[in-house]
Order: C-alpha cells, then structure tokens, then sequence
C-alpha cells in the first residue's frame, strides 16, 4: 500500500494521474469499487 501525504484531499483524478493508470485500469476499478461515504 503505496503512502500518501494526508495534508491535500486526494480525488481519484488525481490518484489516477499519480499512478498513469490507463483507460482501462480506470474502468475495471469504478466497475469494482463502491463509491465512500453518503447515506449508505
């Protein structure tokens, strides 16, 4: 599990840009994880 700096808020834009993940490593992980947070 890679370390992040917790002092900036971290979308997941940013995190795909931070690691080059490509279109498709972008889509498995959106069609493999829920979305955090809300009224679940």
């Amino acid at each position: 599990m890679p370390l992040l700096p917790m002092d900036q808020e971290w979308s997941d834009e940013i995190l795909y840009q931070r690691y080059a993940l490509d279109q498709d490593e972008i889509t498995l992980i959106e069609s493999m994880v829920r979305p955090m947070g809300g009224d679940e």
